[in-house]
């Protein structure tokens, strides 16, 4: 690892089917993880980035799962869990 004051170099062999594990301090450095996505991108002079892919609002829909309580009514009951407590304590 040769370490600069903008670069770090990590090296990392190719295996016999063309794979390369993306060493750890580079998967922290992108912040992914298994499942997560990279991309590659290969420059006209040869050299080739690797990112982290940054997901615009449109592509991220429906990543989460709907509520199984609705918003309001969960804000309707810490409401209530709060007047409790403030009713014991007071």
């Amino acid at each position: 690892m040769t370490n600069s004051k903008a670069t770090i170099e990590i090296q990392a062999p190719i295996s016999s089917k063309g794979q390369v594990t993306i060493p750890k301090a580079v998967r922290d450095r992108l912040h992914v993880r298994p499942g997560s996505r990279v991309s590659f991108l290969v420059h006209s002079e040869g050299n080739v980035e690797l990112r982290a892919p940054k997901y615009t609002i449109d592509e991220l829909v429906g990543i989460l799962k709907p509520l199984a309580i609705p918003i309001e009514e969960q804000v309707r009951i810490a409401a209530e869990e709060h007047a409790e407590h403030v009713a014991h304590e007071g």
